[in-house]
């Protein structure tokens, strides 16, 4: 359809508001684009970062505990060495000092402390049966506020054979062992020693446990915290060797279990090897299959590795929100510029068909419209003009009519004018024929006359 065929309102409208549309659409979509890439590289940095702040946290309690063995080590270096009351009394006090620790203890080498306390003195569990020093206090698993002593068992782990090993390793500059976590009587733990030595050599390792099960608490607490700021992630916990530590995903068990038995087996192995570590990798959740964000970060003691996991829909709902709000705003920009282009549109083609009114009436004779426009655009002046024009022909038509009564009198007077030189030129006639008879007369009688006188 042609746009000349248009009204004028229409037009202007199209003309107008759609082009405006269309622009803003645009506007907006870059604008989203642009947002949604800049959000989604400020999410991934942001991403990794709370890993890291994570892992400093959970460093942070590692770091206490790996504190509190140190110190255990150290005490029991210079004062306590083979006065084996005051080390099961202070390994002791330390377990009830620390509720966040499940033991707390001593493990002496066979053939240290040979001039110490004799064994009949000790509580009981404070040695093996072959009475080596190895108190361990841990707590009761039914009622944690009770505190039981037994001796020290399985010392080819880790948390004595490995830290024997370690500090023999001259490679290894921090000596503090921090075990793999494993069920030890119904209670998973993971185990923090240092190493005792004299004179350089080693002589046995003091340590504090602490259970998985506050480890999975922590997690959840920095979960509900994130959550609170409006992130909703998952908190994975590997160990130095790859094993589950703990975890806030509950779809599925993987405390204690190896990455690689877990259904996040490749995620969790990229970032355990630092293939990941500093990266946010894009993938599906094997659970949901979820498109989601993952990131990782390494503890300084331990060390331990936390991978962080995130649905990647979190993070575009997040640009979402200020889009959605700019559109509002843009909507109802848009809907107030509508409703005045409407409002002017409809003033300006009122003012219009006012015209046209008064025009049509002007050309079909009609000059009694009065037409009044106040305003100061171009269409109240159009009215004004054409009001004008109607009082000027107004004006022409009055002249003309004056003019015509005149002209009506004059040509009434030239009638009766010639009505009078009527009646004059037929007397006048009258009279004419009445001279010529009498000329007829004149000259018979002068006829007669004459034959008379010839008679005569």
């Amino acid at each position: 359809m042609p746009l000349t065929t248009i009204g004028i309102r229409l037009r202007m409208l199209l003309l107008g508001i759609l082009p405006t549309l269309l622009i803003l659409v645009v506007v907006l979509w870059m604008t989203y684009a642009r947002m949604q890439t800049a959000f989604e590289q400020f999410g991934e940095e942001l991403l990794a970062e709370r890993a890291s702040t994570i892992a400093a946290e959970i460093d942070r309690d590692t770091r206490e505990a790996v504190t509190a063995a140190h110190v255990m080590a150290i005490a029991a270096e210079q004062g306590f060495a083979g006065r084996r009351q005051e080390s099961v009394a202070f390994a002791r006090a330390v377990l009830r000092a620390y509720p966040q620790f499940v033991a707390a203890y001593f493990g002496f080498e066979p053939t240290f402390d040979a001039a110490a306390d004799s064994a009949e003195e000790l509580p009981e569990g404070a040695t093996d049966d072959a009475g080596r020093f190895l108190p361990y206090w841990f707590r009761d698993l039914n009622d944690e506020t009770q505190l039981q002593l037994t001796p020290l068992v399985q010392l080819d782990g880790l948390y004595y054979e490995g830290c024997k090993l370690r500090f023999n390793d001259a490679s290894q500059l921090d000596k503090a062992m921090v075990t793999e976590p494993y069920d030890y009587e119904g209670r998973l733990m993971v185990e923090q020693t240092y190493p005792l030595t004299d004179d350089g050599t080693f002589v046995g390792v003091a340590g504090v446990d602490r259970s998985l099960s506050a480890l999975a608490d922590k997690l959840e607490e920095i979960k509900a915290r994130q959550e609170t700021a409006g992130w909703n992630l998952e908190i994975v916990l590997l160990s130095r060797l790859g094993k589950v530590i703990a975890s806030t995903i509950t779809e599925v068990e993987m405390d204690t279990r190896p990455a690689s038995e877990t259904p996040y087996a490749n995620i969790l192995g990229d970032f355990h090897a630092a293939v990941s570590l500093g990266t946010v990798v894009r993938a599906a959740d094997p659970l949901n299959g979820e498109a989601s964000l993952f990131a990782g970060a390494r503890t300084q003691t331990g060390p331990w590795t936390v991978v962080m996991m995130m649905p990647e829909e979190d993070l575009l709902a997040r640009v979402r929100e200020p889009m959605v709000a700019s559109a509002g705003v843009a909507a109802g920009g848009v809907a107030v510029v509508i409703a005045l282009l409407t409002w002017l549109t409809g003033s300006f083609t009122a003012r219009i068909n006012t015209a046209v009114a008064a025009s049509r009436r002007v050309a079909g004779g009609d000059l009694t419209g009065a037409i009044h426009a106040e305003d100061g655009d171009e269409t109240s002046q159009l009215l004004r003009d054409i009001g004008d024009m109607t009082g000027s022909l107004r004006e022409i038509v009055s002249e003309v009519k004056r003019a015509s009564v005149d002209l009506s009198s004059t040509a009434q007077e030239l009638s009766a004018a010639s009505r009078q030189q009527e009646h004059a030129i037929t007397a006048l006639g009258a009279s004419t024929s009445q001279a010529a008879a009498a000329s007829r007369q004149i000259s018979a009688t002068g006829q007669e006359l004459l034959s008379t006188m010839n008679d005569v």
